[in-house]
């Protein structure tokens, strides 16, 4: 039913009414919240102070709200552009609370507005040298996982550590995003170009009785650096603005993952070029870019998980649930490699269970799903598949080109299957919610 106006409404209480839905919208927008998630929220902030004309529009810059007055006095209209864009869990799941008590004891809009200024001027709960570190401890876990050495482990922890030190330095600068990743991704690729001289030149320069890694095991480097870069995209919320219809945000979302991801792709192909005119023989690892031990695999996915929840700044609580989901996936695409399905098939439907799992318990324990599914999905991405595809094109080598191509190919099926995953899952949760709240309504029409 259209509504025909909140006609009774003083024009000074509806901007006020606006300014807090559009604050709050900006806010849960800008940290990477699915469209169709921002718009229920303002809607139903809106609607707890008594609006029901309210309109909401969402672009991937900027979002407006309207509000539809009647024929009788003008509509009132305020867009907001979306500028600042971090991942920040516990604000998103500040505000979720702020909204769902507001939308039971409504109160007065001055206090509200100045709940919402506390909010959001409010101190991260974690210091940023402790997502710098997890975001390294994101880097080790993940090499772990790949099957790599305790040495390599330590390499790749140092080598995310400078890849998050490099891309805040070069954010403070005010470099495009696109050049960023490019420089980011170089450092990974230089640590794995040194350690194949060390290698080549016998230079035994660790000091510390251990020897370098073996000639392939650098690649996992890469492959590690390349995740930790992919798991910062939006990619569960392109794939739930897809599923959702906002096919104009999706498109932006998906066209910034893929303009970060070519970046990632220069920055890498850029350091294998310069190192094979230099004469530095590099090899690739040939086997598969997953540790073959299930509980390496559960271990490493569990603590890249919780990691990876901190790093975005979530809560203790959501980390410690991201971290159970990350272990439970593994095991899901464990069982499934028993049934004979292709790998990405095993991705996808992996994903949508625990996908449907996030959804589930992020509504009973109070924290926000996007969190949970955001930390999951990353051990998934195709990071080695990237790094393989990309070297085998720098052969200059016909026989190796169209494997390279193949390869990349693989990486775009992987991280398809990531998105229909999260999607599916996302469908399953709110089918089944929708027909729960279907069944209350008709119990208590029966009641009655």
């Amino acid at each position: 039913m259209v509504e025909s106006g909140d006609r009774d409404l003083d024009e000074r209480r509806g901007r006020q009414i606006i300014d807090l839905s559009l604050r709050t919208g900006e806010a849960l927008l800008g940290a990477g919240t699915p469209a169709a998630d921002v718009v229920a929220t303002v809607l139903r902030l809106t609607s707890a102070f008594g609006v029901r004309s309210a309109h909401v529009d969402i672009t991937f810059t900027s979002i407006t709200v309207s509000i539809h007055r009647g024929m009788g006095e003008d509509p009132l209209s305020v867009m907001r552009v979306v500028r600042a864009r971090t991942y920040d869990f516990m604000a998103v799941e500040r505000l979720q609370a702020f909204v769902n008590d507001l939308a039971e004891h409504p109160g007065e809009l001055e206090s509200a507005s100045a709940r919402l200024e506390e909010i959001l001027h409010a101190p991260r709960p974690y210091r940023p040298w402790v997502a710098s570190v997890a975001l390294a401890m994101m880097g080790a876990a993940i090499s772990a996982l790949l099957g790599a050495d305790q040495v390599t482990w330590v390499l790749t922890f140092f080598s995310t550590l400078a890849i998050d030190q490099v891309l805040a330095r070069l954010g403070r600068w005010g470099l495009p995003p696109f050049f960023a990743q490019i420089v980011a991704s170089a450092i990974p690729t230089m640590v794995a170009v040194a350690i194949y001289v060390v290698e080549r030149e016998d230079l035994h320069l660790w000091g510390i009785g251990l020897d370098p890694p073996g000639d392939q095991y650098p690649s996992l480097i890469v492959a590690a650096g390349i995740i930790v870069l992919l798991a910062g995209l939006g990619v569960v919320g392109t794939a739930q603005d897809a599923l959702d219809g906002y096919y104009v945000t999706a498109g932006a979302r998906a066209l910034e993952v893929v303009v970060m991801t070519a970046g990632v792709a220069i920055g890498v192909s850029l350091v294998l070029d310069a190192a094979r005119r230099a004469g530095i023989g590099m090899t690739v690892l040939t086997r598969s870019y997953l540790s073959e031990d299930l509980a390496t695999l559960v271990i490493s996915s569990m603590v890249f998980c919780f990691f990876s929840a901190i790093a975005t700044y979530a809560s203790l609580r959501a980390a410690f649930l991201s971290s159970a989901l990350g272990g439970t996936a593994f095991l899901l695409f464990w069982a499934l490699q028993v049934g004979g399905f292709t790998y990405e098939t095993r991705v996808m439907l992996a994903v949508a269970m625990v996908s449907f799992l996030a959804h589930w318990l992020a509504g009973g324990l109070h924290v926000p799903s996007l969190a949970l599914t955001t930390a999951v999905i990353a051990p998934f991405l195709p990071g080695g598949a990237v790094y393989r595809g990309l070297f085998k094109l720098m052969d200059n080598d016909p026989a190796t080109y169209f494997a390279g191509l193949q390869e990349l190919l693989s990486a775009v099926a992987s991280g398809l299957a990531l998105a229909a995953g999260v999607s599916l899952g996302t469908w399953a949760h709110r089918a089944l919610a929708g027909m729960s709240r279907s069944e209350r309504k008709a119990s208590r029409v029966v009641e009655t």
